[in-house]
């Protein structure tokens, strides 16, 4: 696939990186989940952030 091959040597001699913004932005997706929680000094609700992170890591 000479496109291919071309479009990928271009990418190196630009210096082309992928930007997690401009691709959310494309896309309509960050891949973030934002949780406001208080008292994380207690060990309930300091959990809660590692239970919502495990559950989206789970759901895909």
């Amino acid at each position: 696939m000479p496109g291919t091959i071309q479009a990928g040597v271009a990418r190196e001699v630009l210096g082309y990186r992928l930007n997690s913004a401009a691709g959310a932005l494309a896309s309509g997706r960050t891949r973030s989940i934002g949780v406001v929680t208080l008292g994380t000094d207690l060990h309930g609700p300091a959990s809660l952030p590692i239970g919502v992170e495990r559950a989206a890591r789970d759901a895909g």
